[in-house]
């Protein structure tokens, strides 16, 4: 009998020190941290990478955390360069953390579809400028110099 309640007494406290959670921080048609001119893209023709996750973590002993606190940038940024491309569609943001008595771990965690903005989406036909022609002339603000001999 006293084995039993021991054991019970040690289930419920090791479950009270137990404690997790993941929560779902949002969904994004259009993410990116890169500079991409979204507006000259046809979403259309370029290539996607499916499913693509990225992953910024950190473990904690004893309540002290080993590493630097996980960012979005950086779960982005691993994102990105997992699926080979420079913005996401369709991007599911989750935030986890756990603890088990002393031991712990908190992260984010992206997942959606990975695109290439310099794939086939961006038009070929886009016009190029020329380059202005050059001139052998000395410019119209210095004034030529006047030698008389």
């Amino acid at each position: 009998m006293n084995k039993k309640i021991i054991s019970i007494i040690s289930i419920i406290l090791l479950g009270l020190l137990t404690s997790a959670c993941t929560t779902r921080q949002g969904s994004f048609t259009i993410l990116s941290t890169k500079n991409v001119e979204i507006s000259r893209i046809d979403l259309k023709k370029v290539d996607f990478t499916r499913n693509v996750e990225g992953r910024d973590g950190r473990f904690t002993l004893l309540f002290i955390p080993f590493g630097s606190a996980p960012n979005l940038e950086d779960t982005v940024n691993s994102c990105l360069e997992a699926g080979n491309g420079d913005f996401m569609t369709s991007a599911v943001l989750h935030n986890t953390s756990w603890s088990v008595i002393l031991f712990g771990w908190e992260s984010w965690t992206i997942k959606g579809d990975v695109g290439n903005s310099l794939s086939s989406g961006v038009p070929v036909s886009a016009p190029v400028s020329a380059p202005a022609p050059v001139s052998d002339s000395a410019p119209d603000s210095v004034p030529a110099a006047n030698i008389t001999q």
